[in-house]
């Protein structure tokens, strides 16, 4: 017993629930969802470092949230064993900075290595710098912050250096890149040192080779070490030549620049190095270059031809024991990746092209590493249908020449986003979309009324081919669940049991003709699904069908009309004694111009008129909570960057209550918002770019504030509710005794994820209250009860606790009193000591209540309350919500 606990650790218990958690499952590694591509390779450590560029943290494309764009390309890693396999779970993240990450280039240098990149500034997308990365033998990245290299000059405007390269003498890195020389216009290659610490030893740069004419001049520069010193190379845009020059470690110039060959090339050469001599590929030809600059092959090494058609860059290394160099080749529908090994003499180890891969995809992209006489492979794996996306991937070709199976290098949990709540009886389902270059799968997962998750595995309710990410719905009518999703022209839907076991054998086509994302609302027992049907490429119309419940029976033989033009962004919300179903509504399928419509639906089928919600003709993104015979409907207002989030209250019959509703309008744009119920509150969030500076950045942070039914904001401009540096997208809310938040983020509890995973969190203390949630909770049949506080300690209003969660039809005690004791029961905690002992029944959705009227109380008088529920299923027989306390101000 502790009665004299005092206030200040009564808070910070109520503030341990704040934290996000990651819905359990949904873990098998797969390919990434997006196109992996412009990768690297480099021996060292315990094997190979492979790096590639990957969109895998875009959420655009879901929803129609089209603004989604802040991560767009980000580089990733992955460390493999010498034998080829993959040592980490999921790729390493190399950098998931804003906008996007390009052309990653990687080298060892005998303890780490450096990978080189160009980033884009994600306040200020126009400049470009190139920046590095250090990352140890075990695979952790060393410098979070990327090590600026060459940055963007602001003066003269867009002086940036572009194609870097990276190699290594040993101890200090060498970058170099296509630079350009201000004071006469002239193409440079550019080049710095870095040290093993990270430092940059050279922080001006050194220009390593002027051109003689202010154009073309040289491009796609390399360079390698050799008997001590170093030779650059690129090719000669004029002369598509490849060119070369000697340097000093200390990148000093050790004498003029020199062509290798006459041999012309419209593609990147590649320079390799064995530690004496060098090795440059040109074309189809390889060419030996001594440590003093000499080219022992001057007409090259004739390498065999592969198989005539398309023609990938080649790429070339040094094995141990031979220059292995892959390319890959073929037709137009039918690339694979050839390998053919060089001596350190000049002879030809593989007359004939190995052929490394056989696979169905188009094998692109092939780059070399090598170490102990084996080489490793890395290539991208594109799909030519159904989907355009490429998975890099790798293998290894022994000494002998046998390539062993590939390995999936950009293999990672899933991509999840457009998570929903759908409230049921014993808390919610909350259902979700994962993403990999597989496909894409339809889940869904139960949560207790805290948030708390009830199953180890979601479950799968459909799936997409490649490239299609389609946000879901469903409803609950309180004894079953009903999904629904559009595949194809389809919009199907399937009943479910709350404990997610599926009542239809099989889904039902609801809606023909049906595009993008469908929605479900339940009403009286039975369903309104609607769905957007195309009419002719500048008319939409939106149709709706009712499905019974308890059969699957579709109620309406023909779907029902409800609204035209060029409609889009349906959403159905139970309302009254039927349905109301929100839009948006265009002029044409390519104006910028929008506004919210609604029309309601009667129980019986009956289609009311069409009513304008929103006034502004830049409106959409709606979303509708309600409160009796009163709705809100939300929604984002302005256009280009101003957008708003604005809101109308609606009585049955579509009568407007009051004026229009500013919940937030911050000069920066709030877009996308989301709205639930609590208390008497509406609680609304949406995605918020006030703390981005810069053109286009759009990396959102999410906020949230309360309407009154009254209509008036008590929040301003709103509160934070996830603000960290990662974006976090695509807000949802739900209120079954908690309120809850549940959005797609790439850092959890301050950890980065190197993929967006959905999270799911408590959010009643952010919401300004004086009731506050304490842990000691003990989980039933339906996970573990929510106890909640509503109203204010203003005289003579009422306030209520209110209990959810519980065991249908049995018995709660809630026990209530001024002093905290915090004693083990029943395998949680007691939080009051009991003064007040009250035994109150369950209702069929296992919900228990107390309400009381305020009189006069003394500031900081002290209340806590917690419910104690008979539950056979819980460990010890009864079940506990957490506990709750209220202070009065």
């Amino acid at each position: 017993m502790n009665p004299t606990l005092p206030l200040a650790a009564l808070l910070l218990l109520a503030g341990s629930l704040r934290s996000q958690h990651v819905l359990p499952g949904d873990d098998a590694p797969a390919p990434a969802v997006g196109e992996s591509r412009s990768g690297a390779i480099a021996a060292g450590g315990p094997g190979f470092l492979a790096v590639w560029e990957d969109p895998r943290t875009r959420l655009a494309g879901g929803g129609g949230q089209d603004l989604r764009v802040g991560n767009q390309t980000d580089v990733y890693a992955q460390l493999l064993s010498a034998t080829g396999q993959p040592m980490l779970s999921e790729p390493i993240v190399v950098t998931n900075l804003g906008r996007n990450q390009r052309t990653p280039t990687v080298a060892w240098n005998g303890t780490s290595w450096l990978v080189v990149f160009v980033t884009e500034r994600p306040d200020w997308y126009f400049f470009e710098d190139i920046v590095g990365v250090r990352i140890d033998a075990t695979g952790q990245v060393l410098d979070p912050t990327p090590i600026p290299i060459r940055p963007e000059q602001a003066s003269p405007s867009n002086w940036y250096g572009t194609n870097p390269s990276v190699g290594s003498d040993g101890t200090n890195w060498i970058v170099v890149w296509e630079d350009w020389n201000p004071a006469n216009s002239r193409p440079t290659v550019a080049g710095c040192r870095i040290a093993a610490n990270g430092t940059v030893l050279d922080p001006n740069w050194v220009t390593l080779y002027e051109y003689s004419f202010p154009s073309f001049g040289p491009r796609e520069p390399q360079i390698t070490f050799a008997g001590g010193s170093l030779l650059l190379a690129w090719r000669d845009l004029v002369s598509s030549t490849a060119m070369a020059r000697r340097l000093s470690t200390s990148l000093q110039p050790l004498g003029a620049p020199f062509q290798v060959a006459a041999q012309t090339t419209t593609r990147p050469p590649s320079l390799a190095s064995d530690g004496n001599q060098h090795y440059l590929v040109v074309a189809d030809r390889v060419f030996r270059i001594a440590a003093n600059g000499t080219v022992l092959d001057t007409t090259g090494i004739v390498a065999a031809q592969v198989p005539s058609g398309v023609e990938q860059t080649v790429h070339c290394a040094w094995n141990g024991s031979s220059l292995s160099v892959v390319q890959s080749r073929g037709s137009a529908l039918a690339v694979e990746v050839f390998l053919q090994r060089v001596g350190a003499n000049g002879a030809l180890l593989d007359p004939t092209p190995i052929q490394v891969t056989t696979h169905p995809d188009l094998e692109t992209q092939a780059f070399v590493a090598g170490a102990a006489g084996a080489t490793e492979v890395l290539f991208a794996a594109y799909r030519s249908s159904p989907y355009r996306g490429e998975d890099f991937r790798a293998l290894q070709v022994d000494a002998n020449g046998v390539a062993a199976a590939h390995v999936d290098v950009d293999a990672s949990r899933p991509r999840q986003q457009n998570a929903r709540f759908v409230a049921t009886p014993g808390g919610h389902v909350v259902t979700f979309v994962d993403a990999t270059s597989a496909g894409t799968r339809f889940l869904a997962q139960r949560v207790d009324a805290s948030g708390e998750a009830l199953d180890a595995e979601p479950i799968e309710v459909a799936t997409w081919t490649p490239g299609f990410t389609y946000t879901t719905a469903a409803a609950c009518n309180g004894d079953e669940l009903m999904f629904a999703w559009t595949i194809g022209t389809e919009c199907r839907v399937r009943r479910y049991d709350l404990a997610l076991q599926p009542l239809d054998p099989q889904p039902i086509v609801a809606i023909t003709g049906a595009t993008g994302t469908p929605a479900i609302a339940a009403g009286a027992g039975d369903f309104l699904v609607a769905a957007v049907v195309p009419v002719t490429n500048h008319l939409n119309s939106i149709r709706a069908v009712r499905v019974q419940g308890g059969t699957s029976a579709l109620l309406d033989a023909t779907p029902l009309t409800i609204g035209g033009n060029y409609a889009h962004d349906v959403a159905v919300t139970a309302f009254g004694v039927g349905w109301l179903v929100h839009w948006t509504r265009s002029p044409t399928h390519d104006s910028p111009m929008s506004q919210v419509y609604a029309a309601e639906v009667a129980l019986g089928g009956q289609v009311g008129p069409a009513f304008l919600v929103s006034t502004s003709y830049y409106t959409h993104a709606s979303a509708v909570a309600v409160q009796g015979l009163q709705a809100l409907v939300v929604y984002q207002a302005g256009n280009h960057g101003e957008d708003g989030i604005r809101a109308q209250r609606l009585q049955v019959g579509g009568t407007f209550v009051g004026p229009e509703i500013v919940v937030c309008d911050d000069a920066t744009g709030q877009v996308f918002p989301a709205v639930t119920t609590r208390g008497d509150d509406y609680v609304v969030a949406w995605t918020d770019y006030r703390a981005i500076s810069g053109v286009e950045a759009m990396r959102g942070d999410l906020w949230l504030g309360r309407v009154r039914t009254d209509g008036t904001v008590p929040d301003g401009n709103g509160i934070p509710l996830a603000t960290d540096i990662s974006p976090e997208e695509d807000v949802a809310l739900g209120s079954n005794g908690a309120c809850l938040a549940a959005w797609s983020t790439l850092v959890v509890d301050g950890v980065t994820s190197g993929v967006p995973r959905v999270v799911v969190t408590r959010i009643d203390e952010l919401l300004p209250t004086p009731w506050h949630v304490l842990e000691g909770g003990v989980a039933g049949a339906h996970g573990t009860p929510a106890l909640a506080g509503f109203g204010e300690w203003t005289p003579f209003s009422e306030m209520r606790v209110e209990g959810t969660g519980a065991l249908p039809s049995s018995i709660a005690v809630l026990c209530a009193g001024p002093t905290p004791l915090f004693a083990p029961l029943f395998g949680g905690v007691l939080a009051p000591l009991p003064e007040i002992l009250l035994a109150l029944p369950t209702d069929a959705a296992g919900r228990f209540g107390l309400q009381t009227i305020v009189t006069f109380v003394s500031p900081g008088t002290l209340l806590l309350y917690q419910g104690v529920v008979l539950d056979p299923t819980a460990p010890q027989g009864f079940a506990m919500t957490n506990g709750l306390y209220s202070v009065a101000p």
